[in-house]
């Protein structure tokens, strides 16, 4: 039997999915020797299981707009040093309102979108929608767009990123779930004669692989919270599910990217549910589907002679405030976290943020409101 593997790293991240290795592949770039492990295999995490959808507008006073406008505007450059075709396409968003009730908040909503953040966004009545999208039907009130909006296949993009990690000189454990995270503080005297203080990590894996680092990147996803608590870390973050759903290759028949809804580049639409936290729901069931079903056939009744090919499910992270959460833990030196709700918009920048963040101790955006500091139970350093 091999002896397990024992590994030094510079950086240790913890997740494959878009956010880790979005972070692994700039912080490689910067000159790092990265090690990623994850605990399922190549492609078979959350990340690729949802919808692909790059938006702005559906997140209305979220204090992440500006960083998301950040997000969608880096994506253009990180897809070109991707250099891997993810099927994005730039289509724009309709955000659907469905009844005049609806309509003021939502107007609301925009003005504010438009006018602090500059987003670009434009009202659209019942007709002016049907003429932007025939897909929908006369039940839809209207609608507003989002020129900088869209989609990409997620599956596409976790392959992208893992090829570009593998030429950047990761090494990627897959299959490695983390069991035991210590640290142990180093004292490394100075030239004034103070010692300050670093941290090495000491990982272990199922299997035995045991990982020394002074920095470790918490991308884990839906198991974030769980990895956190092996190192005295407390973060409120729950774990949620979302539905999709799969028809076959049809016509081209939706040209934007519409709530909860889209049509891939292979002709198949996908539906997505909203955000789950019951237990029961981790699986699509029937009630769900129908549910989902009712209501895209009530927005777009045009779709009902597709046929549904397949329906899944994907666990979702959800910080208690709901906001993005990427920095440093603070009281654990060398301790990172990055995970979001719908993190397909904000994967690439996080990287970008956290390998300047490390390496440099800047960031090319400010992150103080997400803070890992705000979710935890006890927010100063736990003793090992």
């Amino acid at each position: 039997m091999p002896l397990p593997l024992s590994m030094v790293p510079d950086v240790l991240v913890i997740g494959a999915g878009h956010f880790g290795s979005a972070a692994a592949l700039h912080l490689a770039r910067s000159g790092l020797s990265v090690v990623v492990v994850d605990a399922r295999l190549s492609a078979a995490g959350d990340s690729a299981s949802g919808l692909g959808a790059i938006t702005l507008q559906s997140r209305g006073y979220d204090p992440s707009l500006p960083l998301a406008l950040t997000a969608v505007a880096y994506y253009a450059e990180f897809l070109s040093e991707l250099d891997f075709d993810v099927e994005y396409r730039e289509c724009g968003g309709l955000a659907l309102i469905d009844s005049e009730a609806d309509l003021e908040p939502r107007l609301a909503a925009v003005n504010l979108q438009r006018e602090r953040y500059g987003i670009r966004l434009e009202f659209l009545d019942a007709a002016a929608t049907r003429e932007a999208e025939p897909s929908i039907g006369p039940e839809v009130f209207g609608s507003t767009f989002c020129a900088q909006e869209a989609h990409l296949n997620p599956l596409l993009l976790q392959r992208g990123l893992e090829r570009a990690c593998a030429r950047a000189g990761v090494t990627t454990l897959a299959g490695e779930r983390v069991v035991s995270i210590t640290r142990t503080p180093a004292p490394l005297p100075d030239s004034a004669g103070a010692s300050p203080e670093t941290i090495t990590f000491e990982i272990t894996t199922h299997s035995g692989t045991r990982i020394s680092t002074p920095v470790i990147v918490n991308c884990a996803g839906p198991g974030l919270a769980e990895v956190a608590r092996l190192a005295g870390i407390d973060l409120d973050i729950r774990q949620g599910h979302t539905h999709m759903l799969a028809t076959n290759a049809a016509p081209p028949t939706i040209r934007h990217l519409l709530s909860g809804c889209l049509q891939t580049v292979s002709g198949n639409i996908l539906i997505n549910s909203r955000l789950l936290f019951d237990p029961r729901d981790a699986e699509p069931g029937w009630r769900s589907i129908r549910s989902m079903l009712r209501k895209t056939l009530h927005r777009m009744p045009g779709l009902a002679g597709l046929e549904l090919i397949r329906a899944w499910s994907g666990r979702r992270p959800y910080p208690a405030d709901g906001q993005p959460v990427i920095g440093e833990v603070p009281g654990v030196r060398g301790f990172y976290i990055a995970t979001a709700h719908a993190g397909t918009t904000l994967s690439p920048l996080s990287g970008k943020i956290l390998a300047e963040l490390i390496t440099s101790g800047n960031t090319p955006v400010s992150i103080a409101p997400f803070s890992p500091q705000r979710l935890m139970a006890t927010p100063k350093e736990t003793a090992m």
